[in-house]
């Protein structure tokens, strides 16, 4: 289609009529609070879109006009779309903006209505069955509904032959895919959504007891005897089968949902690789159908295939291929999701509650093949698991079969949740205790004891020292989380071991009322600073010393001393300035009252021990130093005429007496409004110190010839 001969074609505007049913059927306008209790404007008329048609050289012209337009009374369409059925060719022309627009007829916007699916599109019959006559439909289809078939069919073979060979591909990888195991859907509804029992009302009979039933064992059972009476959406155990229920009486509701994602790892026929594929999964189960039966629908949202290490190597989904109207499986299709608030796409299949009962067959030849998948997946649980990084775990550790029938749980559960220490394993061994660098001996302590990889390091440790740790300190390293490595870290420096610094440390944290990560860390700090002052933290005296805190906040006393001093020395040289103006800052701001007196720092490093002592920001960065330094802005000391040496209120200031901020120790206002008084009085007084000395110069004026200007605090004075 030329897009010149196209603007030739007859032009289309708004007919009387149409202007009319405008005027009769205009814009409503309504505010609605929505439920995520937001004010929300909404826009609607009977009808959004109006049409008029004309068809020459075998060439549909559909003139689109919107309500809003005609209400205003503008005549022209605001789109204009051309179809062309021999060539399986459309276009479309926006005349206000003179644009040419590839979109489908979905796709254009119509300004003015909220929502278009509730408004009707105005058409003439003879419109209407010229439309369908042209298109050869058959039926007697709306317009925009007969214009939209045909675009999203044309559209559809368009990138159905410029994408053939991406669909092609996929369509490879998808056959390859098995089919889903016979009971899937059974095995979804028993063991995928939580459990519900479901219980009856009380009978007024005497002979009649009320009966629950539990929707996991199918079992109807009676509440006689029974130890906890139930109550509708409490949590409990079925009698029966031992799993978790909530309770639902029996009339309370009209209807129950659940819904989850459910994934199934399969083998490809190919045997290149694997798939994961993601289901989306919903139970119904209604009242006037009986709570014993439910519906259950099953639909596959996307899939995953991995390499032979589990890694991800392509994702699809299935859902609207490329705007074409067609769903299929496709990389990226046009199905968004929703999630707080916002649409995303995922790239990758999420957690979902693993099918279990094919994993044994389709991991066969693995090393790892003879694991409890169920218990691993926590398919009893009924929880949603990430499968790729499981069984890369399991790939990692193919003896963590051996581990988990030894019966050490915690060191399974700290493997799976990726917490285990690799440099603890030798995956080069056959023997699970040489695995664990252990001796016998040892491994069967290590079995006893349940420990993870603390306990596993600690008794390692035993094994290469031989030196002995008791079953009193593994206990207390699991209980308190104590990170094992970095403890014996500490006894390389000091010389003791795993077992007498444990003791020291525990004995330590029962005098200062500390918990392990404190002490330790207090501890970690003392011997540091210990070394920093030449001390042997080798000798018992040091590495043992039975007031720790107390030669803890010693050393960093002296420490922060030494610190101090470089940082005031630093400052001095840096900014020598507010040394040397202070004569001229101190005839500027001195003040005082009965009570108080502003004092001017003598020089920057007076700035930095006001900080220190007020415990605040001015003087641990040079911002506020560096400001008076350059007389932008000013520190002066509020203090109390009865101690001067003792810091009060420390005050940011302009020439001019203006008050930045106040603040006493800590960032505190003590006697704020009384300080607050104080300070305007301040203020009052350097001002009019500005004014008397703005006098003195406008005398010179007059006396000399001169001309006086301010430049920042100077005044300079130069020949009118």
């Amino acid at each position: 289609m030329i897009k010149k001969d196209l603007l030739a074609m007859k032009k289309l505007t708004a007919t009387k009529q149409m202007i009319k049913t405008a005027e009769e059927n205009p814009i409503e306008t309504k505010k609605i609070r929505t439920s995520w209790g937001c004010n929300h404007t909404e826009t609607k008329s009977k009808y959004a879109r109006y049409f008029r048609i004309s068809i020459e050289d075998g060439i549909l012209k559909v003139a689109i006009f919107s309500q809003n337009k005609l209400q205003q009374g503008d005549k022209t369409p605001i789109y204009e779309v051309y179809c062309n059925k021999t060539k399986d060719e459309y276009m479309t022309y926006e005349p206000g903006e003179d644009k040419w627009r590839k979109a489908k007829i979905d796709n254009l916007t119509y300004p003015g209505i909220t929502y278009l699916y509730q408004s009707e599109n105005w058409q003439q019959d003879k419109d209407r069955k010229a439309v369908n006559e042209y298109f050869e439909t058959g039926l007697n289809k709306d317009i925009y509904a007969a214009v939209l078939d045909f675009q999203a069919a044309t559209k559809k073979d368009q990138l159905q032959k410029k994408h053939r060979s991406e669909l092609e591909e996929i369509d490879e990888v998808m056959r390859e895919v098995p089919e889903v195991p016979r009971n899937f859907n059974d095995w979804i509804a028993k063991n995928c959504f939580r459990e519900i029992m479901f219980y009856e009302p009380e009978s007024k009979c005497h002979y009649r007891y009320p009966r629950m039933y539990c929707t996991h064992c199918k079992q109807w059972m009676d509440t006689l005897g029974f130890p906890n009476r139930p109550e509708h959406n409490k949590e409990g155990k079925c009698p029966r089968c031992g799993v978790n229920i909530k309770y639902k009486s029996w009339n309370k509701q009209k209807y129950v949902t659940d819904e989850t994602d459910v994934g199934l790892l399969q083998r490809l026929k190919d045997n290149s690789g694997w798939i994961l594929r993601s289901f989306n999964c919903r139970i119904k189960r209604e009242h006037d159908k009986g709570w014993e039966n439910y519906e259950i629908h099953v639909f596959e949202e996307s899939r995953e295939r991995l390499d032979d290490t589990f890694r991800q190597v392509e994702f699809f989904e299935f859902g609207e291929y490329k705007y074409t109207g067609v769903d299929r499986w496709c990389h990226n299709c046009r199905r968004s999701h929703f999630s707080y608030g916002y649409y995303y796409y995922p790239q990758e299949i999420e957690k979902v509650v693993m099918y279990t009962p094919n994993l044994k067959r389709e991991l066969r030849r693995e090393a790892f093949s003879k694991i409890d998948f169920k218990k691993i997946m926590k398919g009893r649980e009924r929880k949603r698991v990430d499968p790729k990084f499981i069984l890369r775990k399991l790939r990692q550790h193919p003896y963590i079969e051996y581990i988990q029938k030894s019966s050490l749980n915690i060191l399974v559960n700290e493997i799976m949740n990726d917490k285990e220490d690799m440099s603890l394993f030798d995956n080069t061994k056959l023997k699970i205790n040489d695995v664990l660098k252990l001796e016998k001996q040892r491994f069967q302590r290590l079995k006893k004891l349940n420990g993870g990889c603390r306990t596993l390091t600690a008794l390692q440790y035993e094994q290469q020292t031989g030196q002995k740790v008791s079953d009193e300190n593994i206990s207390f390293i699991e209980t308190v989380k104590v990170d094992v490595k970095e403890v014996i870290d500490i006894t390389e420096k000091t010389g003791m071991n795993l077992e007498r610094t444990l003791n020291y440390l525990k004995k330590q944290m029962k005098i200062e009322e500390q918990s392990w990560t404190d002490i330790f860390r207090h501890y970690k700090d003392y011997l540091e600073m210990a070394a920093v002052f030449d001390m042997d933290i080798t000798d018992e005296i040091v590495c043992r010393q039975p007031k720790l805190m107390e030669y803890h906040n010693r050393y960093a006393e002296r420490k922060n001393r030494q610190k101090n001093r470089c940082r005031d020395k630093e400052v001095d040289l840096k900014y020598p300035k507010i040394k040397e103006n202070r004569k001229k800052f101190k005839e500027r701001f001195e003040f005082k009252t009965e009570e108080f007196e502003i004092v001017v720092p003598k020089k920057a490093s007076d700035i930095t021990r006001e900080g220190r002592l007020q415990h605040h920001c001015v003087g641990a960065s040079d911002t506020y130093i560096s400001n008076m330094n350059s007389e932008r802005y000013f520190i002066l000391f509020l203090r109390k005429r009865s101690n001067l040496k003792n810091p009060y209120y420390t005050l940011e200031v302009t020439w001019d007496g203006d008050i930045m901020q106040y603040y006493a120790a800590y960032d505190r206002q003590p006697d704020k409004e009384k300080i607050k008084a104080v300070l305007d009085e301040f203020t009052k007084q350097v001002k009019k110190r500005e004014k008397e000395l703005e006098k003195k110069i406008h005398e010179a004026e007059k006396r000399d010839g001169l001309k006086g200007v301010r430049i920042g605090t100077q005044w300079e004075m130069y020949r009118a």
